[in-house]
């Protein structure tokens, strides 16, 4: 279902300043356009070209890669107000991994064409846009960190405050994100089995408080320790 610009978009959000003119808002009004994508809908797929810049407004969605095995490696979680497949127009490449939908989304998007104007002619943009880029590098860098240097255990740690401070409220103790287990799992980058076992280990150890899906943090001293071992 694709539908007109709401007045929350996050490609406005995200790509925009305050100091921003209202012509180049406009702009960006004018073209973008909005469509709801269900649970496991792809946005984009390995080798695909990209066309737009996409922004997701609600819901969640999981960029990973996977190998010659089918095994999935997910290297970020997205929310509401985050945008992608900006680097890839910059850089004039195919989408690189798979983007999928894993909570019911509306994600707008914006031509390439007109991104590319934006980046001509407005500086705010570049100053956002920059902004975003560093926020990919450190990522990528916490991501080949968790990989090579920490055990399962550890690695969950890590992922757990990062979680927190993506999604949850300010004060609360709870990693509050609807996230399977098993996609849980493959941003931790283990078997659903081993992850079960280093996050009873935790509870065990009286860390975290493990109930179904829902994780409270109990000793964020212990937990932040642990993440950096």
């Amino acid at each position: 279902m694709v539908s007109n610009l709401t007045q929350s978009c996050a490609i406005i959000h995200s790509l925009t300043l305050p100091s921003t003119p209202q012509s180049a808002i406009d702009l960006i009004k004018s073209d973008t356009k909005v469509k709801v994508f269900q649970k496991g809908e792809f946005v984009l797929i390995s080798e695909q070209e990209v066309q737009f810049v996409f922004g997701i407004n609600s819901g969640m969605a999981k960029f990973y890669f996977m190998d010659h095995f089918g095994n999935e490696f997910t290297i970020k979680i997205l929310k509401a107000g985050d945008v992608f497949g900006y680097r890839h127009i910059i850089e004039n490449e195919l989408f690189s991994g798979y983007m999928q939908i894993i909570e019911t989304a509306e994600v707008c998007s914006m031509s390439k064409n007109v991104f590319l104007k934006l980046l001509e002619e407005e500086i705010t943009v570049n100053r956002r846009l920059i902004d975003n880029l560093c926020g990919d590098i450190r990522t990528a860098k916490e991501t080949i960190a968790n990989l090579s240097l920490k055990d399962v255990k550890h690695r969950i740690c890590s992922i757990l405050i990062k979680l927190h401070k993506q999604f949850s409220m300010p004060g609360s103790d709870d990693i509050n994100v609807d996230l399977s287990r098993e996609d849980f799992a493959k941003l931790v980058g283990v078997a659903r089995e081993s992850l079960s076992r280093s996050l009873s280990e935790l509870a065990n150890e009286k860390i975290i408080f493990l109930d179904k899906k829902r994780i409270k943090v109990l000793d964020w001293i212990k937990l932040h320790q642990f993440s950096k071992i």
